[in-house]
């Protein structure tokens, strides 16, 4: 049997009210995921914000080897902690 006929199925014999019974539980599982994300992506631009605003205000030139468009192993390391304490 293919999807929609399991789906037709579980309609006419349980009600449609069924096949979205999973629904609630998908939406909190995927929240904390989310969270920790959207944390880390915030943390992330702020340091490196800061981190072009400062080499700007020196007036220094950006290289394509310079720290200013990525984090460093710590920083992501840290800032992914953060997150994933805020999310949990």
């Amino acid at each position: 049997p293919g999807l929609f006929e399991v789906m037709g199925q579980i309609a006419r014999e349980e009600g449609v009210a069924h096949l979205w019974s999973g629904t609630w539980a998908s939406v909190l599982l995927v929240s904390n995921p989310v969270i920790q994300f959207f944390v880390f992506e915030q943390l992330r631009l702020l340091i490196l914000g800061r981190r072009r605003r400062r080499y700007a205000k020196e007036q220094q030139q950006i290289s394509a080897s310079s720290p200013v468009g990525f984090l460093s192993p710590v920083e992501a390391f840290a800032i992914g902690a953060i997150s994933k304490t805020v999310a949990t």
